[in-house]
């Protein structure tokens, strides 16, 4: 299993486990050469060294034994037994200690030799003491010098090699244990540099393990930083490094989608706002258009109700004549010698309201074609209010209010070609009014050169101009109202112009408002893309 794989408290749980095993180790080799220092200290103190002060012990009162014999034998003092007799007492229970203490063979042997050396001299010794009993001194002299000083010299040889035995015991011991430390210092030694070694050798592994995919990490997270988003993460580990790259690659594909959008989406605002400001330019350039064309509508129908007001006049003037006219018919057949001269008055006044009725026939086309500039004026504020609502709908929130304005455009001009629509139909009865009462004039015309002509006819052809009268008067009353009527619907259209004018002003206003929002968001749209271009995806 390779170290990236494992995870980092588990890495650190074994090095810190490797170490604390080294530890133990020496630990344990350390207790052990010291409970094997304590054990041989304690051998050398309780056992060797207590077996060398019994053999020591055995050797001084040997020799205290040899001197008291002797100094009984020159002194000729007896006493000197009772000393030897003390003497005798404290050695051999020195060396029935030794002899209990004793495990080794060698020293068993040692001892066996010194108990057979002592047990030879022992007759000699008796032997003495026998002879200075009995008071024979020469004797005992002879006896101690020729026979005890050879058995005490193989008695004292036999008991000092056995206390060199019992020292060199207590040096081997020593030894021992200097051999021990000495080895135990060396095993601490090696034990210690692998310790070192290993400690620095799992430092440098759990370090490096942990410090590099930090570096790693550190430059992928500068990476990120400096925008780049095209960078490559590794994801070859399974530790919380691995983890931490994992979340970084996440985050990094996430950061790539969402750039992605958002350039984008800046490049679709950039785009639109690009189409709004247009749009909204070219709304202003057709609000300019229609503002003219109102004024030139305005003034065509302040025209156009002036000459109303002064058909209406004439019509009026016309009725009245008529009027006289059908006065005039009716005491013809009592003034007959007259009718010639009201026939040359009534054609004069038919030939005045024949102009008069081509006068108006003029009119109403005029009204025609001012109405046609009224109906394309609103067929175009209508195609403009079309593409201000789509302007307005790809401009989303902030083209609402001119969306707003844009509809209330198109329904005032749906309601002036609905008006204009209605005054074409009134201008067009008007003007088959006004044919009639052309062709009215051509029979009243007629029927008075007729009457010039034929006097004799006088009666029938005031009848027959009674009949027109009526009809003229009739149609004159119709005039009368069309005309009221038209007069009515002219103001109205001056007041719809009026208000089409402020609406269009204000569209105008609105547009610029517009075309302002447009470049800010165009503006932002290239802030936008100049940030998002810091990032490299």
């Amino acid at each position: 299993m390779k170290l990236q794989n494992i995870r980092i408290g588990k890495r650190l749980l074994g090095g810190y486990a490797l170490l604390i095993v080294i530890l133990i180790i020496l630990c344990v080799l350390a207790f052990r050469n010291m409970a094997q220092t304590d054990r041989r200290a304690d051998e050398i103190t309780n056992l060797n060294f207590t077996k060398t002060t019994l053999a020591n012990t055995v050797l001084i009162n040997l020799q205290f034994i040899i001197m008291e014999l002797g100094s009984a034998v020159y002194t000729k003092d007896k006493s000197h037994f009772q000393v030897v007799a003390e003497k005798r007492k404290i050695y051999s229970a020195a060396l029935e200690s030794l002899e209990k203490m004793e495990t080794d063979q060698a020293g068993k042997d040692l001892i066996n030799k010194f108990k057979t050396t002592i047990a030879g001299g022992k007759e000699g010794s008796m032997a003495m003491m026998k002879a200075v009993e009995a008071g024979n001194f020469e004797e005992a002299a002879n006896i101690f010098r020729n026979v005890m000083t050879p058995a005490n010299k193989k008695t004292i040889e036999a008991i000092t090699e056995l206390v060199k035995y019992q020292e060199n015991g207590v040096h081997a011991k020593y030894k021992d244990i200097l051999t021990g430390n000495k080895t135990m210092r060396l095993t601490l030694l090696v034990f210690g540099i692998v310790a070192i070694l290993a400690s620095a050798l799992v430092s440098v592994v759990l370090t490096r393990s942990i410090t590099v995919p930090i570096q790693k990490n550190i430059d992928v997270a500068r990476t990120l930083a400096d925008g780049d988003l095209t960078s490559d993460i590794e994801l070859n580990r399974r530790d919380e490094f691995g983890d931490e790259m994992q979340a970084f690659k996440v985050l990094v594909e996430k950061w790539q989608r969402l750039i992605s959008e958002v350039k984008l989406s800046a490049a679709s605002v950039a785009s639109a706002s690009h189409q709004l400001s247009a749009g909204a330019e070219q709304l202003a350039r057709g609000g300019a258009a229609q503002v003219e064309r109102t004024i030139q509508v305005s003034t065509a129908s302040e025209e156009m109700s002036q000459a109303s007001l002064d058909i209406a006049r004439n019509t009026s003037d016309i009725s009245d004549s008529a009027k006289e006219m059908l006065s005039t018919a009716e005491k013809g057949s009592v003034i007959v010698n007259k009718s010639v001269h009201e026939v040359r008055e009534i054609e004069e006044t038919v030939r005045k309201s024949s102009e008069f009725v081509k006068d108006l026939g003029d009119q109403s086309e005029e009204i025609g074609k001012i109405i046609n500039v009224i109906n394309e004026i609103a067929d175009q504020t209508n195609l403009l209010a079309l593409n201000a609502a789509i302007e307005a709908a790809r401009a989303g929130e902030a083209g609402r209010g001119f969306a707003v304005v844009a509809d209330e455009v198109k329904k005032l001009a749906e309601r002036t070609s609905k008006s204009t629509q209605e005054i074409g139909g009134m201008v067009t009865s008007i003007r088959t009014g006004v044919d009639r009462a052309v062709n009215s004039m051509g029979e009243v015309t007629e029927k008075v050169t007729t009457g010039v002509e034929l006097s004799n006819e006088a009666g029938a052809s005031l009848n027959e101009i009674v009949r027109s009268a009526s009809n003229l008067q009739s149609m004159l009353q119709q005039i009368a109202a069309a005309i009221e009527e038209m007069n009515s619907t002219t103001n109205e259209i001056a007041k719809d112009i009026e208000q089409v004018a402020v609406v269009t002003k204000e569209s105008s206003g609105t547009a610029e408002q517009v075309i302002q929002a447009a470049l800010e968001l165009s503006q932002l749209s290239v802030k936008l893309e100049r940030s998002v271009s810091e990032f490299r995806v």
